[in-house]
């Protein structure tokens, strides 16, 4: 899965971090409910798991950079990734914004994203490891 052709320049360039992180998270508190069981339609371990990192997720006033990146890797490639291609009310991508802060902040690089996500307290409970042991369990 990836971003379209003008997707990524739809962001603002003076974007910071936490201001796409915010994009998000209002995003996924606004429509992540609903929309995963309309476009997603299971309940299973992932959607359930969704649920709960929703309610985990810091507001962006007290998110750590190492959680907004954790948000940004799951937006890209797990458990939000269900919402990709899903715009905001600013007709941007949710995709986009991740990518952005991982083009700006972490040199355009996955690796170095996931190495600061796997510091995240969010990691500990919401990484695919923990939530597929979680699953397996229940």
């Amino acid at each position: 899965m990836g971003l379209l052709a003008g997707d990524l320049e739809k962001v603002p360039s003076t974007m910071t971090m936490r201001e796409c992180y915010q994009r998000i998270y209002e995003w996924h508190k606004r429509n992540g409910d609903e929309g995963i069981k309309t476009k997603y339609g299971k309940d299973d371990a992932y959607s359930r798991t969704y649920a709960d990192l929703l309610k985990s997720l810091p507001s962006p006033d007290a998110a750590t950079d190492v959680d907004m990146a954790f948000v940004f890797g799951e937006v890209i490639y797990m458990l939000m990734e269900w919402a990709y291609h899903e715009e905001d009310a600013e007709g941007i991508k949710t995709a986009a914004y991740a990518h952005h802060a991982v083009n700006n902040w972490f040199e355009g690089s996955l690796k170095k994203l996931q190495d600061e996500a796997r510091k995240s307290k969010l990691y500990e409970q919401f990484s695919y490891e923990k939530w597929k042991e979680r699953n397996r369990k229940t």
